[in-house]
This record gives structure tokens, C-alpha cells and sequence, in this order.
């Protein structure tokens, strides 16, 4: 008996992960001992394995038929927890599914996040050309062409006060924003001590 359970550790720490590969290995292996003096032992044991790895095959199969269901809102978040209560779907794969969700949206957002990046970096760009070819014109005491006519030096210059006074009151409201989004954080974490320590 020492000796199959030996040749059962050989074989098992052989396994690679991949269910088909190693259903067709623990097949192989069985054939091979069938003649060994352990052989019921060994055929018995090998079987039980392989049953198992069908029984975690069908579960990440089952797990891959929840998730994409939970994906798509057919099944709410109370019935996949359920299903993980009852044993019915493999927790660690539907959490590795779960976790490769999270990476695959947060390199959408990151790459829309460049994309965005890039455009407004462009628009910049595009931007202080205009503002440099403006500046020209005025620095030559010429009307600045654009497509509904020739502004003049008198009409650049309310305009250029008019985006200055602009931009003064941008920055006011985003002043006003953040003293309004750190009062709400402190709100928030005063809110939360209290119920902490009554």
C-alpha cells in the first residue's frame, strides 16, 4: 500500500492545471499500474481525481455561464451570492473573473484617459497657434483676420478683457467647488466618527 501511495504522489505532482491534459495523463497513468500489486488502490484513487477535475470543470464552466449572466444584468449580485453559499459556482475563479473584469475596464478608462489627454493637448496646441498668429497681427498694429471679418486692435482688446474676466471667474468657482467638496469630506468623516463613537 506504501508503494501505491508513493506512485499516487508521483503522478498527482505531475498535474498541470490544464483539465484535458491531465484527464488524458491520469488516463495514461492508470493503464500503466494496472498491473502493479496496488493496482485497485491506485486505479481507484486515479478515477476519484478524475472525477474531480470533471466536477471543477463543470463548476468553472457553470462559474463562466453566472458571470457572463451578471456581466449582461441578467442575475442580480443577491443570486450570485447564493449560488456561492450553496457551493454551486467556484468562488477563487469567479473572483479571478471578477479581478480580469476590473483590469480590462481599467485600461478602457485608462486609454480614454489618454485619448482625452491627447485632445485637449491638441487643442492647446491649436490654441496658441491662433493666440500666437493674433499676437502677431496686433504686435503689426493690423486687424486680425477670422472667418467673419477683421477684428480690429480696439475690438482684440475688449475681447482679450472680456476672456481674462472670464477665466477670473472660473477660477472663483473652482475655489468655491473645493472649499464645498473638503467641507462635505469633513462632513462625511464627522458623520462617520459619530457613528463609531456615539
Amino acid at each position: 500500500m506504501n508503494d501505491g501511495r508513493e506512485i499516487l504522489k508521483r503522478v498527482f505532482s505531475n498535474l498541470t492545471g490544464d483539465i484535458n491534459v491531465d484527464i488524458q495523463y491520469l488516463n495514461k497513468q492508470a493503464s500503466l499500474y494496472q498491473d502493479a500489486p496496488d493496482s485497485t488502490f491506485i486505479i481507484y484513487e486515479i478515477s476519484k481525481k478524475v472525477d474531480s477535475l470533471l466536477n471543477i470543470d463543470q463548476k468553472k464552466k457553470y462559474t463562466d455561464e453566472v458571470f457572463e449572466k451578471y456581466i449582461n444584468k441578467q442575475i442580480t449580485k443577491e443570486e450570485v451570492d447564493h449560488l456561492i453559499a450553496e457551493g454551486k459556482i467556484d468562488l477563487n475563479y469567479y473572483i479571478s473573473k471578477v479581478d480580469g473584469k476590473v483590469k480590462e475596464l481599467e485600461e478602457k478608462r485608462r486609454i480614454r484617459t489618454l485619448r482625452k489627454q491627447m485632445e485637449e493637448r491638441i487643442l492647446e496646441i491649436e490654441l496658441k497657434a491662433k493666440l500666437s498668429n493674433v499676437v502677431g497681427h496686433m504686435n503689426k498694429n493690423e486687424g486680425v483676420p477670422t472667418e467673419y471679418g477683421v477684428l480690429t486692435q480696439n475690438e482684440m482688446s475688449k475681447l482679450i478683457q472680456i476672456i481674462d474676466s472670464k477665466l477670473e471667474e472660473i477660477n472663483e468657482i473652482n475655489v468655491l467647488v473645493n472649499r464645498i467638496n473638503k467641507n462635505k469630506l469633513y462632513s462625511d468623516v464627522e458623520s462617520k466618527l459619530k457613528k463609531i463613537n456615539p
